[in-house]
């Protein structure tokens, strides 16, 4: 059996990862109920759109999961306070 990280286009290695400066674009499959919540969500809340309400969701989660025991990682945490914050108040992320 294949191991399923080794194929995945989302999949960046620590070190790639600390070279980018900008955003990334992601492709993935997600249930369609979540989907029609979505929709649902942003029907209501014509301030949000999909792309900040994917930033606040993941910002969110790893906010909420990640480790912060390492300067590397306290400063990830940072960044990704930041754009949790900005996502949530309806600033563009830079």
């Amino acid at each position: 059996m294949e191991d399923q990280n080794s194929n995945s286009s989302f999949q960046l290695s620590r070190q790639d990862s600390c070279l980018l400066d900008g955003n990334v674009s992601i492709f993935t499959e997600i249930p369609g109920s979540l989907h029609d919540g979505i929709g649902q969500y942003l029907d209501a809340n014509k301030d949000w759109d999909q792309d900040r309400l994917i930033r606040a969701a993941i910002g969110l989660f790893l906010l909420q999961n990640g480790k912060t025991n390492s300067l590397e990682s306290s400063k990830q945490y940072k960044a990704t306070s930041r754009i949790y914050l900005d996502a949530l108040f309806g600033n563009k992320a830079a």
